[in-house]
């Protein structure tokens, strides 16, 4: 590798070890493995509706444990923001400048559409240097506002994480990302909250707290708490063309965040059942809210029923029942659509002592819910068939995972994946799992990207819903696309799901 002394300090500095760095390499220097699709999952094969979610939902309150929330809120939107930096920098590709234009819109005060959230805090720092909004969208100075929307001069959003940019307004006021996910924390789950966020924004984050809670004596009692992507989980790059490990000008290893995978140490540390939703998901009509409310409720009681069977199952085992009561208990799993990592091929041939050890093996897993909509062209992932430890499972796969071959079977695939998982790191029992132990390595990502203009390639993680949870015991469901309202850009704010 190319490895000296003082690199070996900076490894172990982090967390790292030398091993960990070796695999990095060495998976940067192979070809890439790619996951082969075996098929779509279809509502008929690999994903289930929920009959009679209202009622079932109504069982949440008996429930001896409710879960909390996760929601990554590390990083910059800079991705939210990316066609105004464009504008600024004279380089606007030929679909932005619509998208200038409604963006100029949803900030003027004298339109009857749509409006941004944060258009009085704009206009108030306009206002401070002695400009008015008003003024400038009727003059065309379009520039002016869009530094001011990104500038630390105004509202600072090209450094802000979307945790805390306003995103709604309720009770005459704007409303951060990060509010919301707190009001959902009091419609349902145990009013705990758990954000990942980058320890450079962790002051920005406790002082919009501060705010919110100042100001919304509904949220004042949830708990929030902050956790950083462990340095452990970091990765290394290599140069594309010399292939040697990048460094920095001082001739130190460089090292990067490794994906959203490395998040699966903060949901080791979650303590029980959490529902991981993306931070830009957060719809602001009353109707898709209820629906959000009704199948998260009802995916906490879908997931105790099925942990109470693995429980009485795993007794069974150990009192040495039988084939026929074996078969039992899996066919139970089997209608409450529960899929465990069993090969059905294998386990047919084994012996009674072996499938008893067979199902205590993969009933000793991690438990997820995962909700899935129609697929509508949104760009990412969506449930596949693949195969794992010998076994056909339904994976969430993304586009990056797979051959060009295959891409035609993930556009036409019917469900799409909006990141709405309840999530239970603990076993039947409610005991913490290692994790780590349950994640398929195989499904990593090689990145190409650039560092001081020169191409590398980076190693990432595999993501936490993809691979870090495929060996994980699941449900795969069908939810309605009304709770999906995704903020890849901030025009996005001015669709219906965002709009009061």
């Amino acid at each position: 590798m190319g490895v000296g002394d003082r690199d070996v300090e900076d490894i172990e500095a982090r967390g790292m070890t030398l091993e960990r760095v070796d695999m990095i390499v060495r998976k940067l220097r192979s070809p890439p493995q790619f996951v082969h699709l075996e098929r779509a999952a279809t509502l008929h094969e690999g994903v289930n509706t929920i009959e009679n979610v209202e009622s079932i939902a109504t069982e949440y309150d008996a429930l001896a444990v409710k879960p909390g929330k996760l929601t990554p809120m590390s990083g910059v939107a800079s991705r939210m923001f990316g066609f105004l930096h464009r504008y600024l920098a004279g380089q606007s590709r030929p679909d932005d400048l619509e998208k200038i234009g409604q963006f100029i819109a949803g900030l003027d005060c004298q339109n009857a559409g749509p409006r941004f959230a944060f258009l009085e805090p704009l206009a108030a720092a306009l206002a401070r240097d002695g400009h008015h909004l008003v003024e400038l969208i009727a003059q065309g100075d379009h520039r002016l506002i869009v530094e001011y929307t990104l500038s630390e001069k105004g509202l600072g959003f090209a450094t802000r994480p979307k945790g805390v940019i306003p995103f709604h307004r309720r009770d005459n006021r704007p409303i951060t990302a990060l509010e919301e996910h707190m009001r959902e924390a009091v419609a349902y789950g145990d009013g705990r909250i758990h954000c990942t966020v980058s320890p450079e924004h962790e002051p920005l984050f406790g002082k919009i707290l501060s705010e919110i809670r100042a100001v919304n004596p509904t949220v004042r009692d949830v708990v929030v708490g902050l956790s950083n992507q462990a340095t452990s989980t970091d990765s290394v790059a290599l140069d594309v063309e010399s292939g040697k490990i990048v460094r920095d000008g001082e001739g130190k290893i460089v090292f990067f965040p490794a994906g959203h995978g490395s998040l699966i140490e903060n949901l080791a540390k979650a303590g029980g059942p959490v529902f991981l939703r993306n931070v830009d998901n957060v719809p602001r009509s009353d109707r898709a809210q209820h629906l959000v409310d009704v199948y998260h409720r009802a995916f906490a009681v879908l997931l105790a029923r099925a942990k109470l069977t693995m429980a009485r199952l795993l007794e069974g085992i150990d009192q040495g029942i039988g084939d026929n009561g074996l078969d039992a208990g899996l066919i139970e799993l089997e209608k409450q659509h529960i899929t465990i990592p069993l090969a059905r091929e294998s386990f047919a041939e084994s012996s009674s002592d072996k499938k008893r050890e067979l199902v205590r093996r993969a009933l000793k897993r991690p438990i997820k819910i995962v909700g899935v909509v129609k697929n509508e062209g949104e760009p990412g992932g969506g449930p596949f068939i693949i195969r794992y430890l010998g076994a056909e499972i339904v994976s969430i796969v993304e586009k990056d995972e797979i051959d060009e071959g295959q891409w035609p079977m993930m556009r036409e695939g019917e469900f799409f994946n909006p990141v709405d998982i309840l999530a239970d790191p603990t076993d039947y029992n409610n005991q913490p799992l290692p994790l780590y132990n349950f994640v398929n390595q195989a499904r990593c990502f090689i990145v190409r990207k650039t560092y001081r203009g020169r191409d590398v390639v980076r190693y990432e993680n595999p993501g936490l819903w993809n691979g870090a949870m495929d060996g994980w015991i699941s449900r795969f469901v069908a939810i309605p696309i009304e709770t999906f309202a995704p903020v890849k850009e901030v025009v996005d704010l001015l669709r219906p799901q965002h709009q009061g």
